[in-house]
């Protein structure tokens, strides 16, 4: 029997969509795609003598976040794919990623984006974040876990907020970056007073490591839905 089961990351996805797979569509229709525990290649005309042979290859840990992997082969598994329809694949998956995305903040300083469907996950974190108000040391024993599953553990503690927010509003909030703030601090408003995530910024005095209290900004995003925590 054969398993495999994987979390693209923001930048797996980058990589492959953006980059690797209209190279490799270009050295031909048709590759082999070989999986072992550390590895993901894809490989062109390994068993053709004719014409040029092509392999890229990635420690898992470059495209995914959660990589499992299982078969009588000594975990190894290998498929032959069409590399024209999977960078289409792909493409439409990212597509319909773009709606919301879910976004937690931790007790522990952490700051977790991700967008997720059936078929996909991406996500991001940011870790050891300065905290202002309740702070709380990471169990010792989530050091080891995918980001996913940290986050979702967080929630579950009560030690970390989550929302959904627009992808739209989301990107009109990275406008702000424009006005170049010094400092961004980011928070989730409590249940019961209109749930929202805001994002303050703060701007020093020029020449300084001082703050400028003369300049204000900050946005305010609404939510979809406000998860536990």
């Amino acid at each position: 029997m054969k398993k495999f089961k994987e979390f693209l990351t923001e930048n797996g996805v980058n990589l492959l969509e953006m980059r690797f797979l209209p190279a490799l569509d270009k050295m031909g229709k048709i590759c082999h795609l070989y999986l072992n525990r550390d590895h993901v290649i894809f490989l062109h005309n390994l068993f053709n003598g004719d014409g040029v042979q092509s392999i890229a290859q990635f420690r898992k840990e470059a495209l995914f976040d959660d990589y499992r992997i299982s078969s009588q082969n000594e975990d190894c598994i290998s498929f032959a794919v069409d590399v024209s329809l999977l960078h289409r694949a792909l493409r439409r998956i990212v597509s319909i990623c773009t709606e919301f995305l879910n976004i937690s903040i931790s007790k522990y300083g952490d700051l977790h984006i991700q967008i997720s469907t059936t078929l996909i996950t991406l996500g991001a974190e940011f870790q050891t974040l300065l905290v202002l108000g309740e702070r709380a040391d990471a169990p010792s024993e989530d050091r080891n876990l995918s980001a996913q599953t940290r986050s979702a553990r967080t929630i579950l503690r009560g030690d970390a907020q989550s929302v959904e927010v627009s992808v739209k509003h989301f990107g009109k909030r990275l406008q702000c970056q424009l006005g170049k703030p010094n400092y961004a601090f980011y928070g989730i408003a409590p249940q019961g007073t209109g749930a929202c995530w805001t994002v303050i910024f703060q701007f020093f005095i020029p020449g300084s490591h001082k703050m400028d209290k003369s300049i204000s900004l900050h946005c305010i995003l609404p939510v979809r839905d406000q998860g536990s925590g």
